[in-house]
């Protein structure tokens, strides 16, 4: 979510915005001790002076206050509605805000007009989706954080199944849920070397990380059943907390007791956590065959990642992942999520294409300037209409 913060903050103060003017953003983010502040700052920099980042946490109100917040609201006693504390200012020195998160621990009080980014509502598909009881993906908090969409000047997505589900399951009025192109950070890979003549080191380089909807166990009986139709390339796992899916670390990662059980598998695979932007353009580069292999999510950024790379996209099928290629010209093997057969198919046809160097089909199509103004616009003239109408 803060690679989609960064972007937004990009885009929306590196313009002069119709019936706006310019537009100065701070990012806030949870104060964690997961963020290089030092590094964010000046990332936050080199976008341009007009934006920052401030640390806050989110601090629950009492039932009263809550219910003079959201007055319509069926709240219950122990309902959690929760405002960001970020200092004395709690984001009050801004004019809207914007939050860039599906799941937060209640529904947020608006003390400004807001509008939410909604990346997915994954729960909905994925029962286990972003933590157990009373943790992100718990559908009591959440149902509480969708009672808030309900008062934002407006949630946006990057997909229509997405949308569909901000307002048939989060319960936001038809009239407020705004599509918008995704961004796709197409300036800050353009200094990235191309990809020329084929894979280096032929493999599958699995792109993943530990969250349940990554699909493990179904992917590894893939694995299973692509050497056992003779596939030859080793496999390469990469993301964060990759080193969870090793069993040899001691983890009890349902991915790592997947691979444990398949120790043909676990022997031809290498596992990496999250390399940098420029590691990992290479590796994709180098492999030739990329894999995303997921129940369900909003599609992934590593679709693009591998066109730009030049490599082939090996893919489970779900809408919004086919709708994301299908847009973007991401020529894409796809294969159903729950069945392992068909998957160690289609890997093992990107791996036909690979030694006969046969180059990817992708036709790139980045958002252009024009369509990204339009949806991100929009979401801008409904937070400034709300703020006007409160004035």
């Amino acid at each position: 979510m803060l690679r989609n913060a960064m972007l937004l903050a990009s885009l929306y103060a590196g313009r002069s915005w119709p019936g706006v003017g310019s537009v100065e953003v701070v990012i806030g983010l949870l104060d964690v001790d997961v963020y290089d502040w030092a590094e964010l700052r000046r990332a936050c920099r080199r976008i341009g002076p007009q934006v920052s980042v401030r640390p806050f946490r989110w601090r629950r109100l009492e039932t009263g206050s809550a219910r003079v917040v959201f007055p319509a609201a069926p709240l219950s006693d122990a309902a959690s509605v929760v405002v960001p504390v970020d200092g004395a200012r709690a984001f009050r020195d801004a004019d809207a805000w914007i939050v860039m998160a599906s799941h937060t621990s209640g529904a947020v009080a608006w003390l400004r007009p807001s509008a939410v980014f909604c990346a997915d509502l994954l729960p909905r598909r994925v029962p286990a989706a972003f933590g157990g009881p009373q943790g992100l993906g718990d559908r009591a908090a959440l149902a509480e954080t969708m009672v808030g969409w309900r008062d934002a000047a407006c949630v946006f997505a990057t997909t229509p199944m997405t949308l569909s589900d901000v307002v048939s399951y989060a319960g936001v009025p038809p009239e407020r849920a705004v599509l918008v192109p995704l961004q796709t950070e197409a300036d800050a890979l353009a200094n990235m070397p191309a990809a020329t003549g084929g894979p280096s080191e032929p493999g599958l380089l699995w792109v993943t990380n530990a969250a349940p909807h990554k699909n493990h166990v179904q992917a590894v009986a893939a694995l299973r059943a692509y050497l056992t139709a003779g596939g030859g390339l080793d496999v390469t796992v990469c993301g964060v907390d990759g080193h969870l899916l090793d069993p040899r670390s001691g983890s009890r990662h349902a991915g790592a007791l997947a691979f444990a059980a398949a120790p043909e598998v676990l022997a031809r695979t290498a596992f990496l956590n999250e390399p940098g932007d420029a590691e990992f353009h290479r590796l994709m580069a180098a492999r030739g065959v990329v894999w995303h292999n997921a129940v369900a999510d909003n599609g992934s950024f590593v679709a693009f990642d591998a066109a730009r790379a030049g490599a082939h996209l090996v893919s489970s099928d779900y809408p919004p992942m086919r709708y994301l290629c299908e847009q973007h010209g991401i020529a894409t093997l796809f294969h159903p999520p729950a069945d392992p057969d068909v998957a160690a198919q289609a890997l093992l046809e990107a791996e036909r294409r690979v030694r006969a160097r046969v180059p990817p089909a992708h036709k790139l199509r980045e958002p252009t300037a024009a369509e990204l103004e339009a949806g991100y616009g929009d979401v801008l003239r409904r937070l400034v209409a709300a703020a006007r109408s409160r004035a």
